[in-house]
């Protein structure tokens, strides 16, 4: 995965208004990269949903998901060109 393309997201991020409104929080954004420059990356994706308390069990199902609506989209975008 590109870390300069990671690194250009984060500073577009949205989190910098709410950092502005209450400096004494604490935000962090996570970016789910999928498509050809990071495709849907197995080890990335599970600590990000970690950080997000997802039970053990249901981990491989959000996964899986996941990589079906990826493919999903990547055929409308397909179909758009057709």
């Amino acid at each position: 995965m590109d870390e300069e393309f990671l690194e250009v997201k984060e500073a577009e991020s949205i989190i910098s208004a709410p950092r502005v409104v209450a400096p004494t929080w604490t935000f962090e954004q996570m970016n789910f990269v999928v498509g050809n420059l990071g495709s849907v990356v197995r080890s990335d994706f599970y600590i990000k949903i970690e950080k997000l308390d997802v039970q053990e069990r249901n981990k491989n199902r959000v996964f899986a998901d996941r990589v079906i609506q990826v493919c999903e989209a990547h055929d409308r975008v397909i179909a758009s060109f057709l």
